[in-house]
């Protein structure tokens, strides 16, 4: 199977900016060496968001028919920087550039150069090699499901300041430049609540509430 090219394929991900990664950065979500960044997000998850717009875009992709669940975003501030190298994936990957260009090369000889907005699906097991060519903002999607990937998710993500993931899927998700923190379920913001505490509460009674068969008014 080969990798598909989709340009203009996602116009609304050109709303990413440097801020939301300067916010990302000071909420203390992030790793990696040399300006490049690892980010992560999952709509089971918990991530730090500014006012709204990474779940957003994450959301809108788990719409599409694979139904993507993940978000890495990289970022490079500089014409040069480190990445993974020529490597391979053990699940699809959609990538979508954000902000800048940058290249992805495959083992035929092809190359791809991605503008903001365009999209390339690279399918299991093909090996790709990407490129930085300039300042950049890339988004990098797949889908994990196993107990195994959502794990490694949870145990990520437990050791971080501020918020919380539950392994049933609740996310107890910081607002930026606040205290508080949004309980998100299935991808759907179900209360703001003012700490852990109120969060952890809520998410309990929430629980309790659909094991019984009930409809949950916030």
């Amino acid at each position: 199977m080969n990798y598909t090219y989709r340009p203009k394929k996602f116009n609304f991900v050109k709303s990413l900016t440097w801020s939301h990664i300067n916010e990302q950065m000071l909420m203390g979500m992030h790793e990696g060496k040399n300006d490049v960044t690892l980010l992560y997000g999952e709509t089971t998850g918990r991530y730090s968001d500014y006012k709204g717009l990474l779940l957003n875009i994450l959301m809108q992709m788990n719409r599409e028919p694979e139904g993507w669940n993940f978000m890495h975003i990289y970022h490079s501030r500089v014409n040069e920087g480190v990445t993974t190298g020529r490597h391979n994936d053990e699940t699809d990957v959609m990538i979508v550039q954000a902000v800048g260009k940058m290249m992805y090369r495959f083992d035929d000889g092809s190359e791809v150069i991605m503008n903001p907005s365009d999209a390339l699906y690279i399918p299991v097991g093909m090996y790709h090699e990407p490129v930085i060519i300039g300042p950049r903002i890339t988004l990098s999607f797949c889908t994990m499901t196993n107990e195994k990937e959502l794990k490694e998710i949870y145990n990520f993500y437990k050791g971080c300041k501020s918020g919380f993931m539950t392994r049933d899927g609740y996310a107890a998700v910081p607002v930026a430049g606040r205290k508080s923190l949004i309980v998100v379920y299935n991808g759907v913001q179900l209360k703001t609540c003012r700490n852990e505490s109120s969060a952890t509460n809520f998410i309990k009674k929430h629980r309790n509430q659909a094991k019984k068969g009930t409809v949950f008014i916030k």
